[in-house]
């Protein structure tokens, strides 16, 4: 995924978005433990956003609220490419991913993981995935083989034995990022996938990508006005997430980026993924 550009290109378009938004201007399980991550660069090699200037107010009687997901996973490496057809052009890339599954969903079953740990609450999990976007439109699909992993043969370090997999399959819609600029995008998919689109009995689920960006308090001030202060765990360097709903509504507010959530020392992508 596109990482650390400018998402906000002008304050007439933001406005716009604004305007036909239901939400105005629109915790997650983390990755398996880490080191102690070095402090960030005070001045990384980004793309400075455009600086903002128009002063958008939410009401607080539309402001959605996000729900906590169901997994969340960060995309540790991706591979893209631009390709063209006759048509249209097209942005594919393959990605790895880690993160955490709740116990009792598709991506934990219970009796699984607490044959390994009988006090287990969630499970972790490694995923490889492929996508295919639309430049014109942000829309496109994807997969991505989920592998269920415990410890192995080295206590210290992340999970990798795997225990069990899972395909999945779907729709993404990246129009929010392609097209108008804002760090995210959503998917909808199913565990197993939809064959020949119709649809299965196998569990569906609703997700958002959330592109970590490089914020300022004009920039605050339009996507995320009910959290102004800047990231309090990197001095100067204000890293955040859009928040939104499961829809991929926006509600108001940025998630700072953690410490945690950095793969040797740069901001990741985010999924979180909700089951219907």
């Amino acid at each position: 995924m596109t990482t650390l550009r400018t998402f906000v290109t002008s304050a007439a378009m933001v406005a716009t978005l604004c305007a036909s938004s239901p939400a105005g201007a629109q915790t997650a399980l983390t990755a398996a433990p880490a080191a102690e991550v070095p402090p960030a660069p005070a001045t990384p090699e980004t793309t400075e956003p455009t600086l903002l200037t128009t002063n958008t107010t939410l009401s607080s009687d539309v402001i959605a609220i996000r729900t906590t997901p169901h997994a969340t996973f960060y995309e540790v490496s991706e591979n893209m490419k631009m390709a063209s057809g006759r048509l249209q052009a097209s942005r594919v890339a393959v990605a790895a991913l880690v993160g955490k599954a709740t116990l009792g969903t598709p991506f934990c079953p219970s009796a699984l993981a607490q044959a390994y740990n009988p006090k287990a609450i969630h499970c972790d999990a490694t995923a490889l995935g492929a996508d295919r976007v639309n430049y014109q439109t942000g829309l496109g699909n994807f997969k991505a083989r989920i592998s269920i992993v415990v410890q192995g043969d080295n206590p210290v370090d992340a999970p990798e034995l795997v225990v069990d997999r899972v395909k999945v399959s779907g729709q993404m819609d990246f129009s929010a990022s392609l097209i108008n600029g804002l760090p995210y995008g959503t998917i909808t998919g199913s565990v197993n996938g939809q064959r020949d689109d119709v649809a299965t009995t196998d569990p569906r689920f609703k997700g958002v990508f959330r592109l970590p960006f490089l914020a300022s308090p004009e920039i605050r001030d339009i996507l995320c006005p009910l959290t102004p202060n800047p990231n309090p765990h990197f001095p100067g360097w204000d890293v955040a997430y859009v928040d939104t709903t499961e829809a991929g509504v926006m509600t108001g507010r940025c998630i700072d980026v953690l410490p945690r959530e950095l793969s040797l020392g740069t901001p990741t992508v985010r999924f979180d993924i909700w089951f219907q």
